[in-house]
């Protein structure tokens, strides 16, 4: 009998230097597992404070449950673990290492007890279905939360005194270092030259700030994350990617915000406070280098595009989100990966798509095909996701009322007038606030959603929504419309044999349906290739089989696995009824 599972979950923030180590965390957690004859497994997050980690309970049940880019990704771990029955217990030093949230101690406790999780703090078994004890780990959860807070407020009026007193904060500015006994700033000799040579190249040589980062970058000098070592987390969208910080080259915006950082004329503001630093570049100099900046950006307004698909369309090869790129004075006109824009060795296989084309497609798709509408008018219920969007719904308003119910203790304590400091109760009121106001618009979302994915409701939605089109399409009606029908659209490129073609995936709202179009390099024909369905097939067993099957543990196991329905995965070829064809001259633009 293979033993049971112990997760040993350690956390250190990295702004606490009272913290307990990492090491003594996970040391604790061992001797527990070796005592009491468990298997463990570890899990880290260093450097994260534990007031993150909700959105891991947000998109549980979404498409996009790729742990590394959530906030806390080993916490994340651990959860979805826990959902797949991999863990029988969690150790902790301390409760406040699994969340410095009442929002999270919530949802955490909920899951621990919906999957008869064993939670064991610093070798102690918490009984959270114990009415007194769920009342002090709440209670305790709010005070972590608190804590949290204050320590945040208490930190503001030290940084305020080191500012006024000339000393730095944080990440120093390239061209300046901290110096080792006073605190203040410090020209860095080696930086200064390069900063004075920025300035010098946008000035004399006239070359714009990405030319100039494209210099810097070919002479391989180092930007200030570039001379580090480790790693840092940067969201891009939905996703949090991981980067080397040693790789992290010159772009455009960092030589513009050079340019345009009043520090190297002698002078910065953290927040009220006026600092006093270094002069690196004389105030005439800066001054006419930011005059030029400006009058060069106002030559044009900036142009304002529209982008149909914007959100819904994802890079089949690694999975980040498109995004639009438009110039209308050229022929670049496409939905490209949003991985281009950092670095193109990320995402080597996708290629980019002609929007006004893509776009013009799905139009066509979606609603002056007769055939995808009877196609999902007939789709079948899908009472899976419909319990799970009731579920959302659920867990949702058990957040709201204690929201709510925090909101009203803290009423209460303003209201006594026996706090010291009221303004810290002002701040964490302000928050709950913004949390109940978030949580209502998510109880609606999903409220919306449950409307959509029953059968007869969805077929009224389909119907008024593809013959409530008209054919002079305005952008924003377009844009709702859309995404009434259209759950997510997947981009997929082939380059074989010198053949070279685009997928695209297309999922619906509300159905397990996914239609399969290919185009070639000139993007006039989409030709469906395959139609994929999931449905729920009665398994009938009659009561005399059932009787046998039931008389071993064989026949047995089968009856209970599966049950009344199973689940079936239908592909078909694709119908040339869903083909569409568009003419080069006749492009649906919107800008």
């Amino acid at each position: 009998m293979s033993k049971r599972v112990l997760a040993i979950y350690a956390r250190k923030s990295g702004s606490n230097k009272n913290d307990t180590s990492i090491e003594h965390q996970i040391n604790g957690g061992l001797a527990y597992a070796n005592k009491n004859g468990f298997d463990s497994i570890e899990y880290v997050d260093e450097n994260i404070s534990g007031t993150k980690g909700l959105d891991t309970f947000d998109v549980l049940d979404s498409n996009f449950s790729r742990v590394e880019f959530l906030d806390r990704p080993e916490f994340a771990q651990m959860i979805f673990d826990i959902k797949k029955e991999k863990i029988n217990a969690i150790w902790v030093y301390n409760q406040d290492r699994i969340e410095r949230s009442t929002n999270i101690w919530l949802m955490f406790a909920t899951l621990v007890l919906d999957n008869k999780i064993d939670f064991i703090v610093n070798n102690q078994k918490i009984n959270l279905n114990d009415p007194m004890t769920k009342m002090m780990s709440t209670i305790f959860s709010v005070f972590n939360e608190y804590y949290a807070m204050t320590t945040s407020l208490r930190v503001r009026p030290a940084h305020k005194t080191n500012a006024e007193r000339g000393k730095t904060h944080g990440i120093v500015a390239y061209g300046y270092k901290r110096h080792p006994e006073t605190g203040k700033y410090a020209i860095n000799k080696t930086q200064e030259k390069i900063v004075k040579e920025i300035f010098n190249m946008y000035l004399q040589d006239s070359l714009g700030a990405y030319k100039i980062a494209k210099e810097l970058n070919k002479r391989s000098i180092k930007t200030t994350y570039g001379a580090k070592n480790g790693i840092f987390k940067q969201k891009k969208n939905i996703h949090q990617v991981e980067r080397k910080k040693e790789d992290t080259k010159w772009s455009g915006s960092s030589i513009n915000g050079i340019i345009k950082n009043t520090i190297y004329k002698g002078y910065k503001y953290h927040g009220e406070v006026k600092v006093e630093t270094p002069v690196i570049i004389e105030p005439e100099i800066w001054e006419k280098v930011n005059k030029i900046l400006i009058s060069n950006r106002s030559v044009g307004k900036r142009a304002t595009y529209h982008y149909l698909l914007e959100d819904i369309i994802f890079c089949s090869h690694c999975g980040n989100i498109l995004i639009g790129k438009k110039r209308l004075n050229s022929k670049e006109s496409a939905y490209k990966c949003s991985t281009k824009q950092r670095d193109i060795s990320i995402c080597k296989k996708s290629r980019g798509l002609s929007i006004p084309k893509l776009e013009t497609f799905i139009i066509k798709h979606l609603f002056e095909n007769s055939a995808l509408k009877e196609m999902l008018m007939e789709q079948p219920q899908d009472n899976n996701l419909i319990e799970e969007t009731k579920d959302k719904i659920n867990r949702a308003n058990i957040k709201l009322s204690e929201l709510k119910r925090k909101k009203a203790n803290t009423l209460l304590l303003l209201d006594s007038g026996k706090l010291e400091n009221p303004e810290e109760f002002v701040d964490l009121l302000n928050k709950v606030n913004r949390n109940i106001s978030s949580t209502l618009n998510n109880i609606q979302l999903h409220t919306n959603r449950l409307d959509t994915l029953i059968q007869k409701k969805r077929r009224i939605e389909v119907k008024e929504t593809i013959e409530g089109i008209a054919s002079d399409y305005s952008f924003e009606t377009l844009r709702r419309s859309v995404r009434k029908l259209v759950e997510s659209i997947k981009l997929q490129y082939v380059d074989i044999d010198d053949k070279r073609y685009h997928n695209i995936y297309i999922n619906y709202v509300g159905t397990k349906t996914t239609t399969m179009f290919r185009t070639n390099r000139s993007a006039l024909n989409f030709d469906c290739i395959g139609i994929q369905k999931q449905q729920e097939t009665i398994v009938e067993v009659s009561s005399e089989l059932r009787e046998m099957l039931s008389q071993s543990q064989t026949g047995s196991d089968m009856l209970e696995k599966y049950a009344d329905t199973e689940t079936d995965t239908f592909i078909s070829v694709g119908h040339k009824l869903f083909n569409i064809q568009i003419e080069k001259d006749n492009l649906v633009l919107f800008d």
